[in-house]
């Protein structure tokens, strides 16, 4: 919503990029949450909720990742795995160096407010 918003007050309206965006975001939370709602939707202040915080996280950025590198190598005319390979290739380090600090900080925020 928020997006489409965005794209409307810029008056950038481009409806098939639009659509694609709302898209991706749609499935890259819907495949995150599917995997959330796995683990029984566990307390937050439980130590077991962290693994699933970080298995939803993981498939929410794959699911996101694929999505868009499918979409640019169609546009493209390029391998998707070369496009994954180039796009992710000096930040996946610190993407999952932002998760591994990211979700035991969140969890820690949640239970010690």
């Amino acid at each position: 919503m928020g997006s489409g918003l965005g794209s409307l007050l810029r008056r950038n309206l481009q409806p098939l990029k639009l659509l694609f965006n709302l898209a991706n975001l749609t499935l890259s939370v819907s495949a995150g949450s599917a995997v959330w709602s796995l683990g029984g939707n566990a307390d937050l202040a439980s130590p077991l909720s962290i693994a699933w915080v970080t298995l939803a996280a993981l498939v929410y950025f794959a699911v996101n990742a694929l999505l868009i590198a499918t979409m640019v190598g169609l546009v493209q005319e390029l391998p998707i795995g070369l496009v994954l390979r180039r796009s992710h290739a000096n930040m996946l380090g610190s993407d999952l160096a932002l998760l591994a600090v990211g979700v035991p900080l969140a969890g820690m925020w949640l239970v010690y407010p």
